[in-house]
């Protein structure tokens, strides 16, 4: 019988490790929820069209929310009602879109798609990291087709937007160069050769073809660059000017930033962060193995702190339920833009903060550090002022190394649950009090290093 599905309920959804389990949803007619022996979960609905049932895939669970399948399920059954034929129509829509894209072989996304295609997505599980490093990323305007590559998008500021300007064919090595230097210098020398490996990579397999006319692969002579591995954690006294800076810059970004330093998590997953993924009542995000960099599934406690952050960010409506959107179809972007005024506004402060205390403001300065260092710093006050135990640090950042790894790892499967949310309090409270300068030596002096 069926029953009105609940996002608590699907969170809560056990699978059968013996068969896939399909769940009706009494609220639209036709839909249920597929849950794989695996764990994973799909929307699917049924109907019937010319007299015979037939099923349409909507997508993954929680890509697509509660609200947005039963929409889906209420427009298809209706599209069958009037004649129609969802499932055709989209396997259509999918054979017109692939073979578009594979006639667009002089072209560098076209190869890059086809490349996708028929190498990296049969390959590689990471096969979406490597469409972006090549400057390709799923089309918002479509997001049933986010596992598909053909209908892929450029990046406009993408790594490969250098090449996307001419043929394919004339791509040369002082292009890759230039894509590699110009990401060095934005100060992100292992972000050039991730990017570097996935060029070499696709033009690898590109000229291994005698049909997409490239005899060489011009990114094999570009040197790798030197990686300086980063120690940047920021001082209390930063830690202070930064949670003050962010609260001036425009929303989102404030709270976004605010959510990194509270949680430890890594960029792409605070800014992707949907409702679904949210528990009823805020107190944990699970983040889904798909959006995960090592691709197993996170769940985070949320302390009282970082539920306040989240219930102050104002909605903007759209379909996939981002919680930091401008847009209401993608997650935010443009960080270097909000990274320049962050900085600009935490030296403006500590000018201010110096002027006040009877020195000379033009003495501030701010030693560059990353978004990235956010989580460096909250796993060394954890660690070093907070005695919390590296394995407990390393389960919150979601690392697989250290105490989580080798044979070890294999074993240990503990999500230390109980000891992830005591950490997380415990760091929230000192982290407040630090912001409100509750420790001695609270005299504001950006002198480092510019």
């Amino acid at each position: 019988m069926a029953r009105a599905l609940t996002v608590a309920a699907i969170e809560k959804w056990k699978p059968d490790p013996e068969r896939r389990v399909e769940v009706p949803d009494a609220i639209a007619p036709g839909l249920y929820l597929v849950v794989q022996p695996s764990g994973k979960k799909s929307w699917a609905v049924r109907y019937r069209a010319g007299g015979k049932p037939r099923k349409l895939t909507i997508g993954p669970w929680p890509a697509f929310d509660l609200a947005e399948a039963r929409d889906q399920a209420r427009k298809a059954v209706q599209s069958a009602q009037k004649g129609g034929d969802p499932a055709d129509d989209k396997r259509h829509a999918k054979r017109a879109s692939k073979d578009a894209q594979a006639a667009d072989l002089d072209s560098f996304a076209g190869v890059a798609r086809l490349f996708l295609r028929r190498y990296a997505k049969p390959k590689n599980r990471d096969w979406i990291e490597q469409a972006r490093l090549l400057g390709l990323i799923p089309d918002p305007a479509h997001p049933e087709n986010r596992d598909d590559p053909p209908p892929f998008i450029m990046a406009p500021q993408g790594p490969a937007a250098t090449p996307a300007r001419k043929p394919f064919q004339d791509v040369r090595n002082r292009d890759i160069r230039a894509i590699v230097e110009d990401i060095v210098d934005r100060g992100a020398p292992i972000g050039a050769n991730r990017t570097l490996a996935a060029l070499r990579k696709f033009f690898a397999w590109a000229s291994a073809r005698d049909d997409l006319g490239m005899t060489e692969n011009p990114a094999i002579r570009v040197e790798k660059q030197p990686e300086v591995r980063r120690d940047r954690v920021l001082t209390h006294d930063e830690i202070r000017l930064f949670w003050l800076a962010c609260e001036t810059l425009r929303e989102p970004f404030g709270a976004c930033f605010q959510l990194l330093l509270r949680l430890g998590q890594r960029r792409e997953e605070v800014a992707g962060l949907r409702r679904a993924e949210l528990n009823a009542d805020l107190t944990t995000w699970v983040l889904p193995a798909d959006r995960a960099k090592n691709k197993r599934e996170h769940e985070i406690p949320l302390p009282a702190a970082a539920r306040s952050i989240l219930q102050g960010v104002k909605s903007v409506a759209g379909q996939p339920g981002l919680i930091f959107t401008t847009t209401g179809s993608t997650p935010i972007s443009g960080f270097s833009k909000a990274k320049i005024a962050l900085d600009t506004a935490m030296i403006e402060i500590g000018r201010k903060e110096i002027a006040a205390a009877g020195g000379d403001p033009a003495e501030a300065r701010l030693e560059p550090f990353t978004l990235h260092d956010l989580r460096r710093t909250m796993s060394t006050v954890m660690v070093d002022e907070l005695d919390v135990g590296p394995h407990i640090v390393e389960a919150i950042l979601n690392h697989v190394s250290g105490h989580r790894a080798g044979v070890a790892g294999v074993y240990n499967h503990a999500k230390y649950r109980v000891q992830k949310r005591h950490a997380l309090e415990t760091w929230a409270a000192r982290l407040d009090a630090i912001v409100k300068g509750q420790e001695p030596g609270n005299v504001v002096a950006l002198r480092a290093t510019a």
